[in-house]
C-alpha cells in the first residue's frame, strides 16, 4: 500500500476549496482517505492554510510522500520539514544531484575616455 499526501477537492464550481488528506494511491482523488490533515482555500486573499504539522510529519516518517502541490503548500506554510523528511521526498536513495558548472562571466572592458567636442 503506497500512501500519499494529496489534495481532495470540496466546494462548488468556482468556489473550490481543498482538503489535505492522507490516502492510498489506489483511491480516487475525491474518494476515500485515511486521515484529513489540513485545509487550503486558494480563493481568499491571502490564501487560507490550516495544517496539522505533527500528523503530517508522523505520516511522512512512516513513508507517505507528498504530491508536488502539497509539498509547495507545506513549504510556503513553513511546515516543510525536518531534514529526514526533506531527504525522503527529494528522490531515490543513493541518487546524487549533479551540479552543472556555469561558464565564468567575461570581464567588462574598460571604457575609453570621451574626446572633447570640437567647436
Amino acid at each position: 500500500m503506497s500512501v500519499v499526501i494529496r489534495l481532495k477537492s470540496v466546494g462548488t464550481k468556482k468556489k473550490i476549496k481543498h482538503r489535505i488528506v492522507i490516502t492510498d494511491t489506489r483511491f480516487p482523488r475525491d474518494g476515500r482517505f485515511l486521515e484529513e490533515v489540513g485545509f487550503w482555500d486558494p480563493s481568499t486573499n491571502p490564501t487560507t492554510v490550516k495544517i496539522k504539522a505533527d500528523r503530517i510529519e508522523q505520516w511522512v516518517k512512516q513513508g507517505a510522500t507528498p504530491s508536488a502541490t502539497v509539498k509547495s503548500i507545506l513549504q510556503k506554510a513553513g511546515v516543510m520539514y525536518s531534514n529526514k523528511i526533506k531527504a525522503q521526498t527529494q528522490g531515490a536513495p543513493g541518487e546524487k544531484k549533479v551540479k552543472v558548472a556555469k561558464a565564468p562571466k567575461a570581464p567588462k572592458a574598460a571604457k575609453a575616455p570621451k574626446a572633447p567636442k570640437a567647436e
